[in-house]
């Protein structure tokens, strides 16, 4: 495999990417991860004739992504276009991941959806709209690879230690520790199912706080 440029690339490099829709606002809805490190957001630029048309970073989420396997879900995007969609009609497009100058996609078109920009009048409406932020634990559903790493590698005490840390914002107590450790051990309990039974938990519910998302430095079980 090669890049725009003609030059050959790292075959070990799991990038996918897709283009998806423009929208009558001046976006284009798209998506990109690489599966090998779904929790390292990709920047991508769009193509048209050679030309760049937007340039955004895959890092909003979509649960039919996370039902795909791609990535975490956390690999969309809407890039704003630099030029009217008017120009684009018709027009092949290209999806092109920065860092590598690898081409994910090439279309001969894209359709074009009636769509305005989305509102941001209340506080769900940021949350929703701003990638560092969770919003609802159910969108942690796609990392359940992501959580098999890191207890594989730092074991399944300080996967429970760090889960209590991120979700109730306070160190685990000793007989939730060994509940958990030995639940999870002798496979009654999948690690994301920890994570959902803490946030429906009268604890957090009584003061929820605001988890990061798994693109954010700080989400406790990135690769170290």
């Amino acid at each position: 495999m090669r890049d725009a440029g003609g030059r050959e690339l790292d075959k070990t490099v799991n990038l996918r990417g897709h283009l998806d829709v423009l929208l009558s606002s001046g976006f284009i809805n798209s998506w990109a991860c690489d599966n090998d490190r779904p929790l390292q957001p990709l920047t991508i630029a769009v193509l048209s004739g050679g030309t760049e048309i937007a340039f955004a970073i895959a890092n909003h989420y979509r649960p039919d992504l996370a039902d795909a396997g791609c990535g975490t879900g956390w690999c969309a995007f809407r890039g704003r276009l630099v030029v009217p969609v008017s120009q684009l009609r018709g027009m092949p497009l290209s999806l092109h991941e920065v860092g590598t100058g690898q081409v994910l996609h090439n279309v001969p078109e894209l359709p074009e959806l009636d769509m305005p920009v989305p509102p941001a009048s209340t506080v769900g409406d940021i949350i929703a709209q701003d990638p560092t932020l969770l919003g609802d634990i159910s969108r942690l559903k796609g990392c359940g690879r992501v959580l098999d790493a890191f207890i594989r590698q730092h074991g399944v005490e300080e996967f429970v230690g760090a889960a209590f840390l991120y979700v109730l914002n306070r160190p685990v107590d000793h007989p939730a520790l060994t509940a958990y450790t030995n639940l999870i051990r002798q496979g009654h309990q999948e690690p994301l199912n920890v994570l959902r039974e803490l946030a429906d938990s009268a604890e957090y519910r009584a003061k929820p706080g605001t988890l990061v998302a798994p693109c954010h430095p700080s989400f406790p079980f990135r690769d170290s």
